[in-house]
């Protein structure tokens, strides 16, 4: 397996339980992933929210990188 980047989304307010069981996103580097965290997020900033499919709260996005586990070869 190799690594991967991508951005997950979680509903903003504290008392919702949203957690969605995918990520929302897959990118080519950690960069794009969190240049387009802050563009979703920003598009939030405007109104064009994007809401909580659960409470109708905004939605949070945020990068992430997975680190594949090592292969050795011996």
């Amino acid at each position: 397996m190799s690594s991967a980047y991508k951005i997950c989304a979680s509903c903003s307010a504290s008392s919702c339980n949203y957690a969605p069981q995918q990520d929302a996103f897959r990118t080519a580097s950690y960069e794009s992933s969190f240049s387009l965290a802050l563009c979703m997020n920003g598009l939030n900033e405007l109104d064009m929210k994007i809401k909580c499919p659960q409470c109708g709260h905004r939605m949070f996005y945020y990068p992430v990188t997975w680190m594949s586990e090592p292969v050795h070869h011996d």
